[in-house]
């Protein structure tokens, strides 16, 4: 793994193309069907040819070997913090942990952020999660079905907590774009890459000093993330599909995966009470997101959450 003070390797990192991303080319985009995504993800896989669409301006835009001198600054000036190390361990505290989540919207909940609170400060909210105790920040950046803004992760980095971006990874030229955006960890979602490609991923991830947070939903997806030596493994309780949420979900999977992994649990989580019901299942830590944008005092939630006096309702 390279150093975080060091310049990353030039010659694709982890087996991953240093130039443009071409469709089929290894640590590209991926192909929907066949390839990484399942041939029945039809609403995965349009959210994924969007990304791949900006993925392919941006790099006209700009080259990956100018993102490479960029990062290599970023990488002597700016350290990172661990998502792993304030998360490990949660699952023999009282309470688990919390990465709460800045999310303008989704193609589930729709529009969240600023309804019926006269506009939305990313900042503002970030503060009430820390307020409330929140171990992480995570950023939803993805722009055309999640509303999400790159600058909304550049402006609560700041504030201290680790910060997850989440978006949807295809290549390393992404993974490069969120060194500069400041991220700490990088979602990569384990059901849009082929397994190799997920490991190389992970890989290339690590190397740029970011941390590997992968997301799975089913048994396929949990062998392929054990393979690809994550540390960091998220639970979604919702088919990015369908959007239908399966509370069991985590607690099908969490006896597959292994005890020196950090488990977290994700989406459907709309009360305190639900994420102390998951901690009891073995989750170090919950990803809430929909429940605090929601929230008309998120802090509070939170503090419910830990059995704090002045806890808001969920």
């Amino acid at each position: 793994m390279t150093g975080r003070g060091q310049a990353p390797r030039r010659d694709g990192a982890a087996g991953l193309p240093a130039g443009p991303v071409r469709p089929g080319a290894a640590g590209g985009p991926v192909r929907p069907a066949p390839g990484g995504l399942r041939p029945e993800a039809g609403r995965l896989a349009a959210i994924v040819a969007s990304v791949q669409r900006r993925l392919a301006e941006r790099q006209a835009r700009r080259p990956e070997a100018a993102l490479e001198r960029a990062v290599e600054q970023v990488l002597r000036h700016q350290p990172r913090r661990s998502l792993t190390a304030v998360l490990a361990g949660g699952r023999h505290r009282p309470v688990p942990a919390v990465i709460a989540e800045i999310k303008r919207a989704s193609p589930a909940a729709g529009r969240l952020a600023g309804a019926g609170r006269g506009g939305f400060d990313p900042v503002e909210q970030a503060r009430a999660y820390q307020a409330g105790g929140a171990a992480a920040l995570s950023v939803v950046t993805e722009p055309d079905h999640f509303h999400g803004d790159v600058a909304d992760l550049e402006r609560v980095r700041p504030l201290g907590l680790p910060v997850l971006q989440k978006d949807f990874v295809v290549s390393r030229y992404q993974l490069l774009e969120s060194v500069l955006a400041g991220a700490d960890a990088v979602l990569l979602i384990a059901r849009i890459v082929p397994p190799r490609e997920l490991a190389r991923l992970v890989r290339a991830a690590e190397e740029l000093g970011l941390e590997p947070f992968v997301e799975v939903n089913d048994r396929r997806d949990v062998e392929a993330a054990v393979a690809a030596g994550a540390r960091l493994i998220g639970v979604n309780h919702r088919d990015l599909d369908t959007f239908a949420i399966d509370p069991d979900r985590f607690a099908a999977l969490v006896p597959l995966l292994p005890d020196a992994v950090v488990r977290v649990a994700a989406s459907g989580i709309t009360t305190p009470q639900r994420a102390r019901d998951l901690h009891a299942l073995g989750a170090d830590a919950v990803l809430v997101g929909e429940a605090l944008m929601r929230s008309g005092d998120p802090a509070g939630w939170l503090r419910q959450l830990a059995g704090a006096p002045g806890g808001g309702g969920a």
